[in-house]
């Protein structure tokens, strides 16, 4: 599908509460490569809801800086960046974000944690659910905007389950 930049190659996967989080803790990881950098603008790896809507986001920015995003609708929405010039095109990149909703948002490229620019940043005041009925995106931002210019791909979402284990007698 085009998604306005040009690009049309992004997954979009209908809402489902499988990728809700809710008010705790979750991760998303996933491996990338860029074919070109356009400054200015932000390569999105994936997106569920956010700008005015609960949700969370990673991103590429124009500068090379490893971008995500928490948004929970009631406080500002609150982007976190790594020192610009991180990230180059050309080469492969495992990135993993990490939001612990009491402390603070980590970011760990090629399994190193990132503590440049922004990193690790507290997000507590963002403890709100982040719940949406948005669709979520790999590959861009929405049907129309932040395609990435790469390859984005082994995507995989973590979050905090509640389970109940009944034994026998109890």
């Amino acid at each position: 599908r085009e998604d306005g930049s040009g690009l049309t190659d992004y997954i979009e996967i209908d809402d489902d509460n499988v990728l809700d989080v809710g008010t705790g803790d979750f991760s998303v990881s996933c491996w990338f490569y860029m074919h070109s950098q356009i400054g200015g603008e932000s390569h999105y790896l994936f997106r569920k809801g956010g700008a005015g809507a609960e949700g969370y986001a990673g991103r590429v920015t124009g500068g090379g800086s490893i971008s995500c995003n928490i948004d929970d609708n009631i406080e500002p929405n609150l982007w976190t960046d790594s020192s610009s010039g991180v990230i180059s095109v050309g080469k492969w990149y495992h990135v993993v974000f990490s939001w612990d909703r009491s402390d603070k948002v980590y970011c760990y490229l090629n399994g190193e944690e990132i503590t440049s620019g922004d990193f690790p940043d507290t997000i507590t005041g963002n403890s709100d659910t982040l719940d949406n009925g948005h669709g979520f995106y790999i590959g861009a931002n929405s049907t129309s905007a932040g395609g990435f210019r790469g390859t984005v791909t082994e995507v995989a979402l973590f979050k905090t389950v509640a389970i109940l284990i009944k034994t026998a007698g109890s």
